[in-house]
């Protein structure tokens, strides 16, 4: 059974014999050994060793799996050799993860591929496993598959004899060139020809670290349910719009245009509203010796920036004041303290301190500037306690 090795995940299937069984969980290499980690699917640990001690034990791979797999090692091969050719000899393997259902490959690249070279990877890949050339591997002493080109692959130890990978060409317009996409140092499962992959589908591309990047794909059976599943969300996406095909992107983007300006109308239909109820709230300011203030609790889900702007120009209708507003979004709920110029210079209030205590009384915390704050609430229980507080401290600091 294959042992977890240079990104290629251990082999499923059993150990045993017709009476004693143990499905295997991990294979992998402890120094010169292969040990087989099991759970008992037939009988127990002593009847699987007594079975050993006979010799009537075997091994039974799971098959499917085992293909599945050596689809997408082989395929991660060609992709290794398509990345070099598309982006440049500077790319190389910087991690691997080679399953039964995908593969994902890190390699080192300074930028995201554009459209147009991740297209050309996957069709420089599909064209190798569409000219079904031979795989083969053989082994030899490790300066031989040097002075080859092989590539070593990363992470990887190697001891004086190693096994290379080739795959021998590949047919370049109407002539076949001794072209070798890959020649790598690998020990790993693989197909005998390209054309036993199938398929291979780019799903993702995306930076892991500084300058490098990962991409994902699916060969074989897996990505033909990709691509059929893909078919199906964009034949969903045609019917909504009643659009076909070639004019899909087309629709989908006059939609996003619409979108946006509708958005714009509503965001500025809502500030409106607010500037209008913080204007009328204004009006209604306690007035004592010191100042004016507010505490009100408003029912809104309009956005911050519109609220931070509404509650300054309050603050402005207030002249020299304060304001403390609950405002309340269905479930959820903060707290606003708008505080004059004139007051903070005087140190009598601030409207981050004033916030914080605030929210504090319903578990919530938050800050900001001295003049404008805004703070985040948690228990709603306790919302009429928190305003009670702001009352009071309002009242007390300017009457």
């Amino acid at each position: 059974c294959y042992p977890e090795s240079g990104g290629q995940v251990t082999d499923k299937g059993y150990i045993g014999s017709d009476t004693v069984r143990g499905g295997l969980v991990l294979v992998y290499r402890e120094g010169e050994h292969i040990v087989h980690r099991v759970n008992m699917a037939l009988g127990d640990r002593e009847a699987l060793l007594a079975v050993h001690a006979a010799g009537e034990c075997r091994a039974e791979v799971d098959a499917e799996k085992r293909r599945a797999t050596e689809r997408h090692h082989t395929a991660t091969h060609l992709l290794h050799a398509a990345l070099r050719t598309v982006l440049g000899d500077h790319v190389h393997q910087a991690g691997s993860l080679v399953a039964p259902d995908r593969l994902r490959f890190d390699y080192s690249h300074f930028e995201s591929p554009t459209p147009l070279q991740a297209a050309r990877v996957e069709q420089q890949v599909n064209d190798w496993v569409l000219a079904n050339v031979p795989v083969s591997w053989r082994e030899m002493p490790i300066a031989e598959a040097k002075a080859l080109g092989a590539m070593a692959l990363f992470g990887e130890k190697y001891g004086e004899r190693v096994r290379m990978v080739t795959v021998d060409g590949v047919p370049a317009g109407a002539e076949w060139d001794a072209i070798e996409p890959s020649r790598e140092l690998c020990g790993g499962t693989h197909v005998r020809r390209t054309g036993d992959i199938g398929l291979v589908v780019l799903t993702e591309e995306n930076a892991v670290a500084s300058g490098v990047r990962r991409i994902e794909a699916l060969c074989g059976p897996a990505a033909r349910t990709w691509l059929l599943d893909s078919h199906g969300t964009l034949s969903g996406v045609m019917d909504i719009m009643q659009s076909p095909i070639d004019k899909v992107i087309e629709n989908v983007m006059k939609l996003q245009a619409e979108l946006a300006t509708l958005r714009k109308a509503v965001a500025a239909s809502a500030k409106l509203g607010l500037e209008a109820e913080f204007a009328q709230l204004a009006t209604t300011a306690t007035q004592e010796a010191n100042g004016r203030w507010v505490v009100a609790r408003l029912e809104t889900a309009g956005e911050t920036n519109a609220i931070r702007d509404a509650a300054d120009k309050l603050r402005g209708s207030l002249g020299r004041g304060a304001a403390v507003l609950a405002i309340v979004n269905e479930e959820k709920f903060s707290f606003l303290a708008a505080v004059s110029d004139d007051l903070v210079a005087e140190k009598k209030l601030r409207a981050d301190e004033l916030v914080r205590s605030v929210a504090m009384v319903t578990g919530g915390s938050g800050g900001g500037k001295p003049h404008l704050s805004l703070a985040g609430g948690r228990d709603m229980g306790k919302l009429e306690e928190a305003l009670d507080l702001a009352r009071a401290k309002l009242k007390a600091a300017l009457s």
